[in-house]
């Protein structure tokens, strides 16, 4: 059932640089999205738009200012114009800072406002870090060791880029609505100085990133920003911005605990503070060029996914993509050897001892002497398609043994795989090989990211399997 969110007194549409005035539009939201109801006069505006996006801004009959972005016609009835907009991407209340009525919309930017925290969907942690309350009474302070309870996580961030560098305090706790979390950006300072337009280049990867460690996806919900905030307690956040993006909530998930920060809050306080200190700032920089988030994205839709089979051929196709990505900006050269030691000793010897030969391969086949000849002269040379030597580099880029299992990916099973659709003989070992490729995949990135500690693995890959033990160092 729709619940209705906002009425709207005074709006204005806009598209392309056209814009159309409306006299009141109703927001409301149903299973995570939002919608308009609202009514248009100027049928050429719903005919040019119709399959565009649009955006709407206006005042909330409490005065409030609201802009919603990525508004689409889902619904049109003549003659009245009555339409639907739904909307994709999100709605952004704006409330008055200094408790004046809003009378009217006055533009804005949101790229200089302060970032106080997200709230995210789909994120499950145990909570490592208390917060610790003192009680009186009459006769002096309740000294009281075990009253108290693990509610929240603190880790340290490094953010650090071209025109970047900064350190903040993150704060996780549970939100006291519902199951989602709230992070919550603090600097060094104590202040909140995270602004807008430095918080929306890490954005998508710092939230897959999340969701690598979470073992399964996570939707941004909510965005706290603007020029003052109020914390009641934690849990809740209020702040003058309020940006709620249009999104069904996650269905049902299955959550990979090869990072067990799930598990009790001592594993997690012995993963997460390593992870998003020493490791955010290494994969914020491999992203750039490697687009670990497009794998972390396969390797959560994997999970989620039934059959084993299925599983598996959406992994051997991120294992592809991040191979290709590596050996783009990273191929030095197309000479296997030395030029000159090539061309003047090992070529000169091999034409000769075809030439040597001559008779009896002309004699077999015709053709097949001057194919020798040809593919001679190209012996030197690293072809594009050379996938086998591609995935040798770049797992010893990535800091991965070349086990028997690893040789035999790139020597039979990726070819099986890809060119012949087989995984396994059977069911069970399809099963072993996913879970075997999945962790491989989840390695690569930990080792990118220099994550060196807690690993829950199902199956081994290798032996002896790096980090496996939950009580290791």
């Amino acid at each position: 059932m729709a619940n209705k969110l906002y009425r709207i007194i005074d709006a204005t549409l806009e598209c392309k640089g056209d814009s159309l005035k409306i006299s009141y539009a109703i927001c409301f939201e149903e299973n995570g999205i939002f919608s308009f109801d609202t009514r248009v006069t100027d049928m050429e505006f719903y005919k040019k738009y119709r399959n565009s996006y649009i955006a709407l801004h206006g005042l909330t009959d409490d005065h409030h200012r609201i802009e919603a972005k990525g508004l689409f016609i889902s619904s049109f009835k003549m003659p009245s114009g009555s339409i639907i907009l739904t909307c994709d991407r999100f709605i952004r209340i704006i409330k008055s800072w200094n408790g004046e009525l809003i009378k009217e919309y006055i533009p804005f930017t949101v790229n200089h406002s302060r970032v106080y925290g997200i709230e995210l969907e789909g994120l499950k942690m145990h909570f490592s870090d208390r917060t610790d309350i003192e009680r009186y009474r009459k006769y002096g302070k309740i000294e009281d060791l075990i009253d108290f309870k693990f509610d929240h996580n603190q880790c340290g961030l490094l953010i650090k880029d071209e025109s970047l560098e900064k350190y903040y305090s993150v704060l996780f706790s549970a939100h006291s609505q519902n199951d989602n979390i709230l992070v919550e950006f603090v600097s060094q300072s104590g202040h909140h100085d995270l602004f807008y337009e430095d918080y929306k280049r890490i954005r998508s990867t710092f939230i897959q990133f999340l969701s690598f460690i979470n073992g399964a996806h996570i939707l941004l919900r909510k965005e706290f920003t603007g020029n003052f905030h109020s914390l009641p307690g934690m849990g809740n956040v209020e702040t003058e911005i309020t940006s709620t993006y249009s999104r069904k909530p996650l269905d049902k998930q299955y959550y990979s605990d090869y990072l067990p920060i799930n598990q009790d809050h001592t594993m997690t306080d012995r993963i997460l503070p390593i992870l998003m200190l020493k490791g955010f700032n290494n994969y914020y920089k491999f992203n750039k060029t490697l687009d670990l988030n497009a794998l972390v994205a396969s390797l959560n839709d994997a999970y989620q996914t039934s059959g084993s089979r299925e599983r598996y051929y959406i992994l051997i196709t991120a294992l592809e993509r991040i191979v290709n990505n590596f050996i783009k900006p990273n191929q030095k050269s197309n000479n296997l050897l030395e030029t000159d030691f090539f061309n003047n000793t090992l070529k000169a010897e091999l034409l000769k001892t075809i030439e040597n030969y001559r008779s009896e391969i002309k004699s077999q086949n015709n053709a097949a002497y001057d194919i020798f000849k040809s593919r001679i002269g190209g012996l030197n040379k690293l072809r594009e398609n050379d996938n086998k030597q591609k995935f040798y580099q770049f797992f010893d880029f990535c800091k991965i043994d070349g086990s028997p299992y690893i040789i035999n990916l790139i020597e039979v099973e990726r070819n099986q795989a890809v060119h012949e659709g087989k995984v396994g003989n059977d069911d069970n070992e399809a099963y072993t090989l996913y879970l075997k490729l999945d962790h491989l995949l989840r390695d690569i990135v930990l080792n990118l990211i220099d994550y060196d500690r807690i690993r829950k693995p199902l199956v081994h890959y290798q032996t002896p399997y790096p980090y496996s033990t939950p009580w290791s160092e």
